[in-house]
């Protein structure tokens, strides 16, 4: 639970956040549940455009629940699912945005051999995104080949449809197939596949190129380099974005780096994500956060965060510094600065001060 005030410019917002998950398991069944809240006396914010980080950028309410249940057999396995959230952003209507949806289906899982597994999932779903209601159907296949402990191969085949509720919408359907190959070790772990996406009429192919190396053990590196085929529920779910509606598939390349010393932490990502044809964006962060230690406060730290995006549509890059300092329990605060320079329009600045509380585990009933 959070409750915080921000001031930019010349506006005093006030915001708060709480969030609660109840979980249980047993020999048969698991299942959780969470909630999300967030209010902010924050309206029509310019965050999407710049980038700005406020502490509360809009109302939001977020349900979510899963069950899982364990069939007789040691094979098969039930789940179903359910979300809803709502937001403050309005329609062209003044009603507020809202989606939910649903899903249910069969998990089988087997060993084929010591060294052979397969896995087949069919899911069964109904959604309303961006006030587009539709159902959907998937199903996918999973046969892994073991060479020992560290290598792998496997084969991968998903089927995916979507019949939109509007008749005047039509309705997709995609079929991916790929052939990967993963290897980990104690400090290595790369994960290589290649294959193709039948979608929007177009045959596209796809590949996925990950390493993950860590040069010691306060080091960690990871470059990534992927042509995705976007989904029937991926461009549903960005109806707002054009340019990804039309798309049928993303390139993506990212590097980061990770260090973490005894009070030192400290992270630096680039990453270039590119629809062919349509759009651009380049995107770089640095972060690090030091336990200061100091006699006085033996908790206190300092963040530090630095973000800059190029775009088509406008560059903007953005700072951050702010230092935490634990109350008694599981209070804490934090007091930050924030300012947002675009390259196009008006700068922004935030003065921050936010209050933390994160609660304990407990067991409600046995």
């Amino acid at each position: 639970m959070t409750a915080g005030i921000s001031s930019d410019n010349d506006s005093l917002y006030k915001g708060i956040t709480a969030d609660y998950i109840i979980d249980s398991e047993s020999a048969f069944q698991n299942w959780n549940a969470s909630s999300q809240f967030e209010y902010s006396s924050a309206k029509n914010r310019p965050s999407v455009i710049n980038g700005h980080q406020y502490l509360y950028t809009d109302s939001v309410f977020n349900i979510n629940a899963y069950h899982l249940f364990k069939l007789p057999s040691p094979f098969w396995i039930f789940d179903s699912g359910a979300s809803y959230k709502q937001t403050g952003e309005l329609d062209i209507t003044g009603k507020r945005l809202y989606g939910w949806n649903t899903y249910f289906g069969p998990t089988f899982n087997r060993k084929l051999r010591s060294d052979i597994d397969l896995k087949l999932n069919a899911s069964f779903g109904s959604q309303m995104i961006n006030q587009v209601g539709s159902e959907d159907k998937r199903i996918a296949f999973t046969l892994r080949k073991y060479f020992n402990r560290v290598t792998s191969i496997l084969l991968f085949f998903k089927n995916e449809c979507v019949d939109y509720d509007d008749k005047e919408e039509v309705d997709t359907c995609n079929n991916t197939t790929s052939f990967g190959f993963n290897r980990k070790t104690a400090n290595t772990d790369y994960k290589l596949s290649i294959g193709q996406a039948d979608t929007k009429d177009k045959i596209e192919r796809i590949y996925t190129v990950q390493v993950k190396y860590g040069l010691s053990l306060t080091d960690t590196i990871s470059i990534i380099s992927e042509i995705e085929a976007l989904s029937p529920r991926t461009t549903l779910g960005a109806s707002d974005d054009t340019n990804l509606v039309s798309a049928s598939k993303v390139e993506r390349q990212i590097i980061s780096y990770y260090k973490s010393l005894s009070r030192l932490d400290i992270s630096a990502t680039a990453e270039r994500v590119k629809i062919p044809k349509l759009d651009e964006e380049l995107k770089y962060q640095l972060s690090s956060s030091y336990l200061i230690s100091i006699k006085q406060c033996h908790s206190c730290s300092i963040v530090f965060e630095y973000q800059k995006n190029i775009k088509i549509e406008g560059n903007w890059r953005t700072w951050m510094v702010g230092a935490t300092y634990p109350l008694k329990r599981h209070w804490n605060t934090l007091l930050s600065i924030r300012k947002t320079t675009q390259y196009f329009g008006e700068d922004f600045t935030s003065l921050n001060i936010q209050l933390n509380y994160q609660g304990l585990p407990k067991i409600l009933s046995r």
